[in-house]
């Protein structure tokens, strides 16, 4: 008894708690209930004020849907309050969990919660994500199947007695989760901020010029082949993975899963070979400050590699840039999303010979061996904005820097 009680006693805690805590089951504290569907048939019924909650919206501060009274009355969608922890049941989110942040109504997929003996709902729905990859791997075989409203009530959790120390806890997650929810809507918005300079800082389809340009900047942009901004290209080649000799060496090797797509500057790789690899395989050592892009499976990820590295044949490598390295791979980024609006993915790894070495695109400065343009004596200005990743050790404060690249036009001030 004593062993057990030692086991519920959290390692770290607050002063003046030192009671064990106690297990009970989620279904005897609780109460839980699911919804249900309206017929999508009755159009009417989804032309209303109340928010639909699916399963993949239950940490959301808007639905898409939204459906009327007569739908709450002639289904089984049931209403939740703002607060009320919701667990998702079904499909590509079964498991997950939140504290509902509107009143809305939920449909069979979700598990609505609500502690009915005063404990604190915040410091439940933190054990209950806690604990989703133990309820998922114990009830989902694969992944495949569905959760219960009985198997969650049947799960036990370990609470503390005292409630002054459960609300101490749950306020102290719930600051923290407030806090990260803050810096996730900045981070969205530089996200759009971003998107829009993207847009506008590049000169569109037929034009010479940007929308939006720096304002020392008035020459006109010119046209070069996308292939032609660095010296040397590089592909890449697979070592044999049976053979031990090649791989755990110290050698960087870069494959498409180590990129994402919206993540233009690599820090590190999973994978490293040695250097018999090199001189036995079809691989290349590529220098460091490189642009490698993904031109077979995840066509369309790219990144700037500020490390000496090697690739699979999933790559092609730009190095020794002949322009700025943050405008080229940004200037990369721009074209490819373009096109992958245009052409679906295996289209467009046939269309990349077309892309990077016959198809001409605007560039603000001349390449190497021609006459300078004025971008390479401001050279640090170009970098601040293109390493937007880094705003933070840029010359400039954000503020400033936004400002500076609405300048254009009277009607663009701002950008919002």
């Amino acid at each position: 008894m004593e062993n057990e009680d030692k086991n519920r006693v959290p390692k770290l805690r607050y002063p003046g708690y030192t009671d064990p805590w106690v297990q009970r089951k989620l279904g005897d504290i609780t109460k839980s209930f699911s919804g249900g569907t309206p017929s999508v048939r009755k159009k009417d019924y989804y032309a209303g004020k109340i928010p639909f909650i699916r399963s993949g919206e239950i940490s959301h501060h808007v639905t898409k849907l939204y459906i009327t009274n007569e739908a709450l009355k002639n289904s089984s969608a049931r209403m939740v309050e703002k607060g009320d922890i919701l667990y998702a049941l079904y499909g590509a989110t079964s498991g997950e969990v939140a504290i509902s942040d509107i009143k809305g109504a939920i449909n069979q997929a979700i598990l609505a919660i609500k502690p009915i003996k005063n404990d604190n709902p915040y410091i439940v729905y933190q054990w209950l994500k806690k604990q989703k990859g133990r309820i998922t791997s114990t009830y989902l075989q694969g992944g495949q199947g569905n959760l219960s409203g009985s198997i969650i009530k049947g799960l036990f959790i370990t609470l503390p007695i005292n409630l002054n120390e459960q609300e101490a806890i749950g306020s102290l997650f719930k600051k923290l989760d407030d806090l990260i929810a803050l810096q996730q809507r900045k981070i969205e918005h530089l996200r759009k901020r971003k998107a829009g300079l993207l847009q506008k800082m590049f000169p569109k389809d037929g034009a010479d010029v940007p929308e939006v340009r720096f304002p020392e900047y008035t020459d006109a942009w010119v046209l070069r082949k996308l292939g032609g901004i660095s010296d040397n290209t590089f592909g890449g080649g697979t070592p044999k993975t049976s053979e031990k000799k090649y791989w755990n060496g110290t050698i960087p090797w870069i494959q498409s899963s180590d990129l994402t797509i919206n993540n233009l500057f690599l820090k590190k790789t999973k994978k490293f070979i040695t250097e018999n690899a090199i001189s036995e395989s079809a691989t290349k050592v590529v220098p460091a400050q490189s642009i490698a892009v993904v031109t077979r499976v995840g066509v369309g990820k790219l990144a700037l590699i500020p490390f000496t590295y090697t690739t699979s044949q999933d790559f092609l490598s730009f190095s020794n840039l002949n322009i700025d390295k943050y405008f080229a791979v940004y200037n990369m980024y721009a074209l490819l999303k373009k096109y992958l609006k245009i052409y679906k993915e295996h289209q467009l790894r046939e269309l990349l010979n077309l892309i990077y070495w016959t198809k001409k695109y605007m560039y603000p400065i001349l390449l190497k061996n021609s006459k300078p343009s004025v971008l390479y004596s401001k050279k640090s200005t170009a970098s601040s904005f293109f390493n937007s990743e880094n705003l933070n050790t840029s010359n400039y404060k954000k503020e400033d820097f936004y400002n500076k690249c609405l300048f254009k036009s009277e009607k663009i001030r701002r950008l919002h």
